[in-house]
Protein backbone atom coordinates (compact mmCIF):
# COMPACT_ATOMS: atom_id res chain seq x y z
CA UNK A 1 0.00 0.00 0.00
CA UNK A 2 2.78 2.15 0.63
CA UNK A 3 4.71 1.70 -2.05
CA UNK A 4 1.37 2.80 -4.18
CA UNK A 5 0.42 5.76 -2.37
CA UNK A 6 4.27 7.71 -1.95
CA UNK A 7 4.44 7.65 -5.68
CA UNK A 8 0.45 8.88 -6.16
CA UNK A 9 2.13 11.86 -3.53
CA UNK A 10 4.95 12.92 -5.25
CA UNK A 11 3.28 12.85 -8.40
CA UNK A 12 0.60 15.21 -6.98
CA UNK A 13 3.65 17.77 -5.42
CA UNK A 14 5.50 17.40 -8.61
CA UNK A 15 2.34 18.85 -10.43
CA UNK A 16 1.55 21.18 -7.66
CA UNK A 17 5.14 22.79 -8.02
CA UNK A 18 4.68 22.65 -12.09
CA UNK A 19 1.46 24.55 -11.91
CA UNK A 20 2.50 27.10 -9.52
CA UNK A 21 5.67 27.80 -11.71
CA UNK A 22 3.06 27.57 -14.99
CA UNK A 23 1.33 30.73 -13.21
CA UNK A 24 4.08 32.94 -12.18
CA UNK A 25 5.30 32.64 -16.35
CA UNK A 26 5.01 35.46 -18.97
CA UNK A 27 1.96 34.47 -21.35
CA UNK A 28 4.43 33.71 -24.09
CA UNK A 29 6.24 31.14 -21.68
CA UNK A 30 3.31 30.38 -20.44
CA UNK A 31 2.08 28.82 -23.90
CA UNK A 32 5.55 27.55 -25.20
CA UNK A 33 5.34 25.41 -21.62
CA UNK A 34 1.79 24.21 -22.61
CA UNK A 35 3.11 23.39 -26.25
CA UNK A 36 6.38 21.19 -25.02
CA UNK A 37 3.90 19.32 -22.35
CA UNK A 38 1.60 18.76 -25.42
CA UNK A 39 4.49 17.28 -27.28
CA UNK A 40 5.45 14.78 -24.50
CA UNK A 41 1.77 13.45 -23.98
CA UNK A 42 1.92 13.25 -27.62
CA UNK A 43 5.27 10.61 -27.55
CA UNK A 44 3.71 8.77 -24.60
CA UNK A 45 0.56 8.03 -26.02
CA UNK A 46 1.82 6.80 -29.61
CA UNK A 47 4.28 4.78 -27.42
CA UNK A 48 1.67 3.34 -25.35
CA UNK A 49 -0.90 2.79 -28.45
CA UNK A 50 1.61 0.56 -30.34
CA UNK A 51 2.58 -1.23 -27.26
CA UNK A 52 -0.85 -2.18 -26.66
CA UNK A 53 -1.18 -3.08 -29.85
CA UNK A 54 1.60 -5.51 -29.93
CA UNK A 55 0.64 -6.65 -25.97
CA UNK A 56 -3.18 -6.39 -26.24
CA UNK A 57 -3.08 -8.72 -22.51
CA UNK A 58 -0.35 -7.90 -20.94
CA UNK A 59 -0.71 -4.56 -19.09
CA UNK A 60 3.07 -4.76 -17.19
CA UNK A 61 4.74 -4.77 -20.84
CA UNK A 62 3.31 -1.38 -21.81
CA UNK A 63 6.28 1.06 -22.37
CA UNK A 64 3.59 3.47 -21.23
CA UNK A 65 2.92 1.47 -17.83
CA UNK A 66 -0.44 1.21 -16.37
CA UNK A 67 -1.34 4.75 -17.43
CA UNK A 68 -0.46 3.83 -21.21
CA UNK A 69 -2.02 0.06 -21.46
CA UNK A 70 -5.67 1.71 -19.90
CA UNK A 71 -5.72 4.70 -21.70
CA UNK A 72 -5.12 2.89 -25.11
CA UNK A 73 -7.18 -0.22 -23.92
CA UNK A 74 -10.03 2.20 -23.23
CA UNK A 75 -9.98 4.37 -26.19
CA UNK A 76 -9.59 1.50 -28.44
CA UNK A 77 -12.52 0.09 -26.90
CA UNK A 78 -14.64 3.20 -27.88
CA UNK A 79 -13.21 4.02 -31.39
CA UNK A 80 -10.87 1.88 -32.46
CA UNK A 81 -8.28 2.37 -34.95
CA UNK A 82 -8.86 5.77 -34.69
CA UNK A 83 -7.52 6.27 -31.22
CA UNK A 84 -4.56 7.37 -33.07
CA UNK A 85 -5.94 10.22 -33.30
CA UNK A 86 -5.25 11.28 -29.61
CA UNK A 87 -1.54 11.74 -30.26
CA UNK A 88 -2.30 13.68 -33.70
CA UNK A 89 -4.60 16.28 -31.40
CA UNK A 90 -2.04 16.49 -29.14
CA UNK A 91 0.89 17.13 -31.86
CA UNK A 92 -1.64 19.50 -33.57
CA UNK A 93 -1.91 21.57 -29.90
CA UNK A 94 1.78 21.03 -29.39
CA UNK A 95 3.15 23.12 -32.62
CA UNK A 96 -0.20 25.92 -32.26
CA UNK A 97 1.00 26.80 -28.63
CA UNK A 98 4.36 26.82 -29.48
CA UNK A 99 4.45 28.35 -32.48
CA UNK A 100 1.32 29.93 -33.81
CA UNK A 101 0.36 31.69 -30.54
CA UNK A 102 -2.62 33.65 -32.23
CA UNK A 103 -3.77 30.51 -34.30
CA UNK A 104 -7.88 29.72 -33.18
CA UNK A 105 -8.09 26.11 -32.34
CA UNK A 106 -11.44 25.43 -31.42
CA UNK A 107 -13.13 25.36 -34.53
CA UNK A 108 -11.16 22.77 -35.87
CA UNK A 109 -10.86 20.17 -33.08
CA UNK A 110 -14.68 19.98 -34.00
CA UNK A 111 -14.01 18.52 -37.26
CA UNK A 112 -12.34 15.76 -35.79
CA UNK A 113 -15.85 14.45 -34.17
CA UNK A 114 -18.11 14.50 -37.82
CA UNK A 115 -14.43 12.71 -39.11
CA UNK A 116 -14.54 10.25 -36.09
CA UNK A 117 -18.38 8.80 -36.73
CA UNK A 118 -17.00 8.75 -40.34
CA UNK A 119 -13.96 6.83 -40.23
CA UNK A 120 -15.23 4.82 -37.04
CA UNK A 121 -18.02 3.59 -39.46
CA UNK A 122 -15.82 2.67 -42.73
CA UNK A 123 -13.33 0.62 -40.23
CA UNK A 124 -16.42 -1.64 -38.58
CA UNK A 125 -17.76 -2.14 -42.73
CA UNK A 126 -14.84 -2.71 -44.50
CA UNK A 127 -11.53 -3.80 -41.77
CA UNK A 128 -12.13 -6.98 -40.02
CA UNK A 129 -9.27 -6.91 -37.27
CA UNK A 130 -9.87 -7.01 -34.01
CA UNK A 131 -7.96 -6.77 -30.91
CA UNK A 132 -9.04 -8.24 -27.49
CA UNK A 133 -12.26 -9.40 -29.33
CA UNK A 134 -12.75 -5.22 -30.21
CA UNK A 135 -13.74 -5.00 -33.90
CA UNK A 136 -11.24 -2.22 -35.80
CA UNK A 137 -14.06 1.00 -35.11
CA UNK A 138 -14.43 0.08 -31.70
CA UNK A 139 -17.81 -0.11 -29.94
CA UNK A 140 -19.04 3.31 -31.53
CA UNK A 141 -17.85 2.13 -35.19
CA UNK A 142 -20.09 -0.67 -34.10
CA UNK A 143 -22.73 0.96 -33.62
CA UNK A 144 -23.10 3.06 -36.09
CA UNK A 145 -22.71 0.90 -38.29
CA UNK A 146 -25.09 -1.56 -37.24
CA UNK A 147 -28.12 1.31 -37.14
CA UNK A 148 -27.14 2.63 -40.96
CA UNK A 149 -27.02 -1.01 -42.46
CA UNK A 150 -30.17 -2.00 -40.31
CA UNK A 151 -32.07 1.55 -41.78
CA UNK A 152 -30.69 2.22 -45.23
CA UNK A 153 -29.16 -0.83 -46.30
CA UNK A 154 -25.56 -1.81 -47.26
CA UNK A 155 -26.26 0.25 -50.42
CA UNK A 156 -27.52 3.19 -48.17
CA UNK A 157 -24.72 2.99 -46.20
CA UNK A 158 -22.25 3.28 -48.63
CA UNK A 159 -23.99 6.29 -50.23
CA UNK A 160 -24.54 7.95 -46.46
CA UNK A 161 -20.68 7.03 -45.47
CA UNK A 162 -19.47 8.76 -49.21
CA UNK A 163 -21.92 11.69 -48.86
CA UNK A 164 -20.01 12.18 -45.67
CA UNK A 165 -16.91 12.22 -46.27
CA UNK A 166 -17.37 14.77 -49.35
CA UNK A 167 -18.87 17.15 -46.70
CA UNK A 168 -15.88 16.53 -44.61
CA UNK A 169 -13.50 17.45 -46.73
CA UNK A 170 -15.56 20.85 -48.40
CA UNK A 171 -15.59 21.45 -44.19
CA UNK A 172 -11.60 21.38 -44.01
CA UNK A 173 -10.94 23.47 -47.22
CA UNK A 174 -13.66 25.97 -46.45
CA UNK A 175 -14.99 25.75 -50.10
CA UNK A 176 -18.62 25.99 -51.13
CA UNK A 177 -19.74 22.52 -53.07
CA UNK A 178 -21.74 25.14 -55.57
CA UNK A 179 -19.52 28.08 -55.47
CA UNK A 180 -21.76 31.01 -57.22
CA UNK A 181 -20.15 32.53 -60.02
CA UNK A 182 -19.49 37.24 -59.37
CA UNK A 183 -20.81 38.89 -62.05
CA UNK A 184 -18.85 41.19 -63.92
CA UNK A 185 -19.55 44.11 -62.92
CA UNK A 186 -18.25 43.81 -59.61
CA UNK A 187 -15.14 43.67 -60.40
CA UNK A 188 -15.48 46.90 -61.94
CA UNK A 189 -16.89 48.09 -58.96
CA UNK A 190 -13.46 46.58 -57.09
CA UNK A 191 -10.93 47.88 -59.45
CA UNK A 192 -12.59 51.73 -58.91
CA UNK A 193 -11.53 52.38 -55.33
CA UNK A 194 -8.11 50.90 -56.11
CA UNK A 195 -7.59 53.48 -58.44
CA UNK A 196 -8.74 55.93 -56.30
CA UNK A 197 -5.64 55.33 -53.60
CA UNK A 198 -3.02 55.13 -55.51
CA UNK A 199 -2.90 59.01 -56.04
CA UNK A 200 -2.36 58.86 -51.27
CA UNK A 201 0.77 57.01 -52.00
CA UNK A 202 2.91 59.53 -53.33
CA UNK A 203 4.10 57.40 -56.35
CA UNK A 204 6.55 59.18 -58.50
CA UNK A 205 5.19 58.02 -61.66
CA UNK A 206 1.44 59.24 -62.56
CA UNK A 207 -0.73 56.35 -62.78
CA UNK A 208 -2.55 55.08 -65.80
CA UNK A 209 -6.55 55.39 -65.57
CA UNK A 210 -7.98 51.61 -65.62
CA UNK A 211 -9.41 50.61 -68.59
CA UNK A 212 -12.40 49.50 -66.88
CA UNK A 213 -13.64 53.04 -66.05
CA UNK A 214 -15.16 55.71 -67.75
CA UNK A 215 -12.50 58.32 -67.25
CA UNK A 216 -11.73 60.12 -70.42
CA UNK A 217 -8.67 61.90 -69.51
CA UNK A 218 -5.72 61.45 -67.47
CA UNK A 219 -6.16 60.97 -63.65
CA UNK A 220 -4.01 64.16 -62.14
CA UNK A 221 -1.33 63.63 -59.47
CA UNK A 222 -2.94 64.65 -56.02
CA UNK A 223 -1.45 66.43 -53.12
CA UNK A 224 -1.86 64.66 -50.63
CA UNK A 225 -1.15 67.02 -48.24
CA UNK A 226 -3.65 69.41 -49.90
CA UNK A 227 -6.55 67.08 -49.88
CA UNK A 228 -5.77 66.21 -46.19
CA UNK A 229 -6.00 70.08 -45.04
CA UNK A 230 -9.17 70.43 -47.24
CA UNK A 231 -11.32 68.16 -44.66
CA UNK A 232 -9.97 69.85 -41.90
CA UNK A 233 -12.32 72.69 -40.60
CA UNK A 234 -10.89 76.15 -40.76
CA UNK A 235 -10.29 77.89 -37.62
CA UNK A 236 -12.36 80.44 -36.83
CA UNK A 237 -11.18 84.50 -37.23
CA UNK A 238 -11.16 87.02 -34.20
CA UNK A 239 -13.89 88.97 -34.93
CA UNK A 240 -13.95 92.92 -34.05
CA UNK A 241 -16.47 92.45 -31.12
CA UNK A 242 -13.74 89.79 -29.44
CA UNK A 243 -11.35 93.04 -29.73
CA UNK A 244 -13.73 95.39 -28.25
CA UNK A 245 -14.53 93.23 -25.54
CA UNK A 246 -10.97 92.40 -24.79
CA UNK A 247 -10.36 96.70 -24.91
CA UNK A 248 -13.65 97.46 -22.86
CA UNK A 249 -12.38 94.69 -20.38
CA UNK A 250 -8.62 95.96 -20.19
CA UNK A 251 -10.39 99.38 -19.15
CA UNK A 252 -12.20 98.19 -16.19
CA UNK A 253 -9.20 96.39 -15.15
CA UNK A 254 -7.06 99.74 -14.78
CA UNK A 255 -9.80 101.69 -13.64
CA UNK A 256 -10.74 98.84 -10.69
CA UNK A 257 -6.50 98.58 -9.84
CA UNK A 258 -6.76 102.88 -10.00
CA UNK A 259 -9.56 102.60 -7.09
CA UNK A 260 -7.24 100.96 -4.74
CA UNK A 261 -4.15 103.41 -5.60
CA UNK A 262 -2.40 101.34 -8.24
CA UNK A 263 -1.65 103.40 -10.85
CA UNK A 264 -0.30 101.43 -14.73
CA UNK A 265 -1.55 100.85 -17.75
CA UNK A 266 -2.34 97.73 -19.69
CA UNK A 267 0.36 97.56 -22.27
CA UNK A 268 -0.75 93.81 -24.18
CA UNK A 269 -3.62 91.04 -24.27
CA UNK A 270 -2.99 87.60 -25.33
CA UNK A 271 -6.62 85.81 -26.15
CA UNK A 272 -6.58 82.59 -26.12
CA UNK A 273 -9.12 80.09 -26.56
CA UNK A 274 -9.92 79.35 -23.16
CA UNK A 275 -8.06 82.53 -21.14
CA UNK A 276 -7.36 86.56 -22.05
CA UNK A 277 -3.91 87.59 -20.35
CA UNK A 278 -3.76 91.06 -19.68
CA UNK A 279 -0.44 92.04 -19.30
CA UNK A 280 -0.36 95.27 -16.79
CA UNK A 281 2.92 97.16 -16.59
CA UNK A 282 2.87 99.10 -12.68
CA UNK A 283 3.19 102.58 -12.15
CA UNK A 284 7.23 103.55 -11.01
CA UNK A 285 6.81 102.50 -6.47
CA UNK A 286 3.77 99.64 -7.37
CA UNK A 287 4.74 96.48 -5.22
CA UNK A 288 3.94 93.53 -7.40
CA UNK A 289 2.60 91.85 -3.80
CA UNK A 290 -0.66 94.31 -3.81
CA UNK A 291 -2.04 93.60 -7.61
CA UNK A 292 -1.31 89.65 -6.70
CA UNK A 293 -3.53 90.71 -2.96
CA UNK A 294 -6.50 91.93 -5.26
CA UNK A 295 -7.55 88.93 -7.19
CA UNK A 296 -10.92 88.49 -5.62
CA UNK A 297 -11.57 92.23 -5.99
CA UNK A 298 -10.77 92.25 -9.93
CA UNK A 299 -12.75 88.78 -10.22
CA UNK A 300 -15.74 90.60 -9.09
CA UNK A 301 -14.79 93.72 -11.17
CA UNK A 302 -14.76 91.33 -14.13
CA UNK A 303 -17.61 89.46 -13.40
CA UNK A 304 -15.46 86.74 -13.82
CA UNK A 305 -15.64 83.41 -11.62
CA UNK A 306 -11.77 83.61 -10.58
CA UNK A 307 -8.49 84.81 -12.54
CA UNK A 308 -5.09 84.13 -11.92
CA UNK A 309 -2.40 86.89 -11.23
CA UNK A 310 0.83 86.03 -12.57
CA UNK A 311 3.09 88.70 -11.05
CA UNK A 312 5.44 89.04 -12.56
CA UNK A 313 5.74 87.59 -15.60
CA UNK A 314 9.00 85.40 -16.43
CA UNK A 315 11.39 88.04 -18.75
CA UNK A 316 8.84 91.25 -19.07
CA UNK A 317 8.69 94.26 -16.56
CA UNK A 318 4.41 93.47 -16.62
CA UNK A 319 2.38 91.34 -14.22
CA UNK A 320 -0.15 88.64 -16.37
CA UNK A 321 -3.46 89.04 -15.07
CA UNK A 322 -5.90 85.90 -16.61
CA UNK A 323 -9.28 86.25 -16.94
CA UNK A 324 -11.58 83.52 -18.38
CA UNK A 325 -12.93 83.84 -21.41
CA UNK A 326 -16.86 84.39 -21.61
CA UNK A 327 -16.99 81.96 -24.64
CA UNK A 328 -14.71 79.58 -25.09
CA UNK A 329 -13.02 79.74 -29.06
CA UNK A 330 -13.52 76.50 -31.24
CA UNK A 331 -9.70 75.30 -31.33
CA UNK A 332 -9.09 73.39 -34.70
CA UNK A 333 -6.10 71.07 -35.87
CA UNK A 334 -5.67 73.04 -39.36
CA UNK A 335 -4.29 76.18 -37.30
CA UNK A 336 -1.53 73.65 -35.78
CA UNK A 337 -0.65 71.94 -39.11
CA UNK A 338 -0.80 75.36 -41.27
CA UNK A 339 1.67 77.51 -37.80
CA UNK A 340 5.72 77.52 -39.42
CA UNK A 341 6.94 75.78 -36.55
CA UNK A 342 4.81 72.35 -37.13
CA UNK A 343 5.84 73.08 -40.81
CA UNK A 344 9.63 74.02 -40.93
CA UNK A 345 11.03 72.35 -37.50
CA UNK A 346 12.44 68.90 -38.45
CA UNK A 347 11.06 67.23 -35.54
CA UNK A 348 10.87 62.67 -35.64
CA UNK A 349 7.39 62.80 -35.25
CA UNK A 350 5.35 66.15 -34.41
CA UNK A 351 2.48 66.36 -33.27
CA UNK A 352 0.22 69.08 -32.42
CA UNK A 353 -1.69 68.87 -29.43
CA UNK A 354 -3.94 72.13 -29.54
CA UNK A 355 -2.59 75.82 -28.10
CA UNK A 356 -1.26 77.69 -25.41
CA UNK A 357 -3.14 80.12 -23.13
CA UNK A 358 -1.82 82.91 -26.01
CA UNK A 359 -3.82 81.09 -28.74
CA UNK A 360 -0.68 79.86 -30.08
CA UNK A 361 -0.37 76.06 -31.28
CA UNK A 362 1.63 73.45 -28.81
CA UNK A 363 4.03 71.04 -30.61
CA UNK A 364 5.98 68.54 -29.38
CA UNK A 365 7.92 65.37 -30.87
CA UNK A 366 6.00 62.33 -29.62
CA UNK A 367 9.54 60.19 -30.29
CA UNK A 368 11.24 61.79 -27.31
CA UNK A 369 8.33 60.53 -25.32
CA UNK A 370 9.05 57.08 -23.68
CA UNK A 371 5.26 57.06 -22.11
CA UNK A 372 1.82 59.10 -22.75
CA UNK A 373 -0.66 58.90 -20.44
CA UNK A 374 -3.76 60.73 -21.23
CA UNK A 375 -6.70 60.89 -18.71
CA UNK A 376 -9.20 63.21 -17.74
CA UNK A 377 -13.06 63.37 -16.67
CA UNK A 378 -15.62 62.11 -18.86
CA UNK A 379 -16.30 65.05 -21.81
CA UNK A 380 -12.64 66.28 -21.21
CA UNK A 381 -11.15 65.85 -24.56
CA UNK A 382 -9.10 62.59 -24.44
CA UNK A 383 -10.16 61.10 -27.46
CA UNK A 384 -10.06 64.39 -29.21
CA UNK A 385 -6.35 64.34 -28.32
CA UNK A 386 -5.76 60.99 -29.48
CA UNK A 387 -7.38 61.37 -33.36
CA UNK A 388 -5.36 64.95 -33.11
CA UNK A 389 -1.90 62.92 -32.22
CA UNK A 390 -3.05 60.23 -35.40
CA UNK A 391 -3.79 63.21 -37.36
CA UNK A 392 -1.04 65.10 -37.26
CA UNK A 393 1.33 61.92 -37.41
CA UNK A 394 -1.00 61.13 -40.72
CA UNK A 395 -0.08 64.12 -42.16
CA UNK A 396 3.66 64.22 -42.10
CA UNK A 397 3.78 60.41 -43.37
CA UNK A 398 2.94 57.84 -45.50
CA UNK A 399 2.39 54.33 -44.82
CA UNK A 400 6.01 53.47 -46.22
CA UNK A 401 7.25 55.63 -43.41
CA UNK A 402 5.25 55.07 -39.91
CA UNK A 403 2.68 51.87 -39.33
CA UNK A 404 -0.01 51.75 -35.86
CA UNK A 405 -0.91 49.34 -33.98
CA UNK A 406 -4.58 50.62 -32.54
CA UNK A 407 -6.48 48.77 -30.09
CA UNK A 408 -9.76 49.74 -29.21
CA UNK A 409 -11.97 47.23 -26.80
CA UNK A 410 -14.97 49.57 -26.59
CA UNK A 411 -15.22 50.15 -29.94
CA UNK A 412 -15.59 53.70 -30.10
CA UNK A 413 -13.06 55.60 -31.70
CA UNK A 414 -10.49 53.76 -33.42
CA UNK A 415 -12.37 51.23 -35.69
CA UNK A 416 -12.99 54.20 -38.14
CA UNK A 417 -8.81 54.29 -38.99
CA UNK A 418 -9.84 50.69 -40.27
CA UNK A 419 -9.89 51.80 -43.77
CA UNK A 420 -6.48 53.49 -44.00
CA UNK A 421 -3.49 51.93 -45.18
CA UNK A 422 -0.76 52.68 -42.60
CA UNK A 423 -2.15 50.13 -39.82
CA UNK A 424 -0.39 46.53 -39.51
CA UNK A 425 -4.16 44.70 -39.15
CA UNK A 426 -7.33 45.87 -38.21
CA UNK A 427 -8.02 47.34 -35.07
CA UNK A 428 -7.75 45.05 -32.07
CA UNK A 429 -11.04 45.04 -30.26
CA UNK A 430 -10.71 41.87 -28.36
CA UNK A 431 -8.45 42.08 -24.81
CA UNK A 432 -6.94 38.64 -25.59
CA UNK A 433 -6.05 39.41 -29.05
CA UNK A 434 -4.80 42.79 -27.59
CA UNK A 435 -2.17 40.97 -25.54
CA UNK A 436 -0.95 38.95 -28.45
CA UNK A 437 -0.34 41.84 -30.31
CA UNK A 438 1.24 44.06 -27.90
CA UNK A 439 3.92 40.22 -27.14
CA UNK A 440 4.82 40.76 -30.92
CA UNK A 441 5.93 44.61 -30.32
CA UNK A 442 7.80 43.94 -27.26
CA UNK A 443 9.87 40.89 -29.26
CA UNK A 444 10.30 42.96 -32.27
CA UNK A 445 11.89 46.23 -29.92
CA UNK A 446 13.97 43.74 -27.88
Amino acid sequence: MANTIVPIALLIVAIGVLLFIAKELDPPKKRKLSGIIFFLLCILFVISQISYLINPLERFRNLGGLFGFYSSAWTFWLVGFYFFIIPCILAYLGFVFFFKPEKRITTVLLYFVPIGVIVDAIFALFLKLSVNNIGAGGTFGSIVNTFLINYFGRLGTYLILGFGIIIVVFMIVKKSIFPKRKPKDEIVIKEKPKKAKKPKKETKEEDKPSTSTKITKPLPKIDFKTAFLNILEESPEDSELDKKALETEATVLVNRLAEFDVEGKVVNVESGPVISRFEFEPAPGVKVSRIANLGKDLALALKATRIRVVAPIPGKSAVGIEVPNRERSLVCLKKGILDHEFQDNPLALGIVLGEDITGQPVIDDLSSMPHMLIAGTTGSGKSVCINTIILSLLYHYTHKDIRFLMIDPKRLELPMYNPIPHLLRRVVTQPKHAVIQLEKLVKIME
